[in-house]
């Protein structure tokens, strides 16, 4: 079984305009797989399809959950970044009020 995290964007873009991978589920099931498609943002949804996923038998399973990519978080929701640096700086400011240029060590007693 495969679980796709499909949010329809690749390093340096959206996919339909770097290379176009539609259309998805009906390309698993030219190669005789199951396909199952969910809200991938949607917990039950997820338990569900992997439920679900195990009574085919003999056949092949992907369940591709369509999401958005940094759901939740407003400067990084549906948007495409080459590396994830720039966020992470981001999120210490943001969140933990951690300066990037400070350098941290950490000691063994606090892992």
């Amino acid at each position: 079984m495969i679980l796709d995290n499909y949010n329809k964007l690749q390093l340096f873009g959206q996919t339909n305009t770097i290379m176009n991978i539609e259309p998805v589920i009906e390309k698993w099931q030219v190669f005789g797989w199951n396909t199952i498609e969910i809200n991938g943002h949607r917990i039950n949804e997820i338990i569900q399809a992997l439920e679900n996923a195990v009574k085919f038998e003999g056949k092949l399973t992907i369940v591709v959950a369509h999401t958005i990519k940094g759901k939740g978080v407003s400067f990084m929701e549906n948007k495409v970044d080459k590396s994830t640096e720039n966020w992470e700086k981001e999120l210490n400011i943001r969140y933990h009020d951690i300066n990037p240029q400070w350098n941290y060590i950490i000691s063994q007693d606090q892992i």
